[in-house]
């Protein structure tokens, strides 16, 4: 089962906390989220961040992904290093989520980096969204949702696009998304990354997807063989 954590200078974690105590299983941090390698020796299935998203937009919204730095490590973890990611609990979460309306699926970014399963679940973007009373009961609902739901699918990682993954949501239906490396990264990205994206999802990852359009030709031209060189197939998105 989940285990979940935040941290007591995050008021969005706080928020979210206050709906959630004695209904999970709840820990208290008292630093930042972003560092919190410590969670590693805690015994869970996945650990489950309850944290804030920032964005300069300021819209309202919930977000769910996995960590990892593919380039520098800026919040955390170690540059050039993924953490384990589950792609059936992101999938849970995800899909538990989509009956608040506005949740997005992010790109791999930020630490901390552990070797134990783990994701974010975020309230977005703004300290007046991180304190409403009702965003925090929407995701407390999604959470207990999550957590009995049985979900899982084709289990895929991501080249190219967005941060939000926009070009991949049609598919988050079919295929349960680990690692994703978005346009931004994928200049960062190794031969060796490309293996971790695979070696650091939990379950077996059955396919590739590259958002074509969202990446440019010299990009896809350096991870393609990369992809083909460990055996597994991708498609166009």
């Amino acid at each position: 089962m989940p285990k979940f954590f935040y941290s007591a200078q995050d008021p969005a974690g706080v928020n979210m906390a206050s709906k959630l105590e004695g209904k999970v299983d709840l820990v208290r941090l008292e630093r930042s989220v972003l560092e919190a390698e410590e969670v590693d020796g805690y015994g869970f299935d996945v650990a489950v961040f309850l944290s804030k998203h920032r964005s300069a937009s300021g819209k309202e919204c919930f977000t769910v992904h996995p960590t990892g730095n593919f380039g520098s490590a800026g919040h955390g973890g170690k540059q050039g290093e993924l953490s384990m990611a589950s792609a059936e609990w992101m999938h849970r979460f995800y899909l538990a989520l989509l009956k608040t309306g506005n949740v997005f699926r992010e790109a791999t970014h930020h630490g901390p980096l552990l070797e134990k399963p783990s994701l974010f679940v975020e309230i977005g973007s703004d300290e007046a969204a991180w304190k409403k009373g009702e965003n925090a009961e929407a995701i407390a609902s999604a959470v207990l949702d999550a957590v009995e739901r049985k979900d899982s699918g084709k289990v895929a990682i991501g080249f190219g696009g967005t941060h939000y993954c926009t070009s991949f949501a049609p598919l988050f239906g079919e295929y349960a998304f680990s690692h994703v490396a978005s346009k931004h990264s994928l200049d960062f990205v190794t031969k060796e990354l490309v293996g971790q994206m695979v070696s650091r999802t939990l379950e077996k990852v059955d396919l590739a997807f590259i958002d074509w359009k969202g990446c440019s030709k010299e990009q896809r031209d350096k991870i393609i063989p990369w992809i083909e060189g460990i055996g597994l197939e991708w498609e166009k998105v």
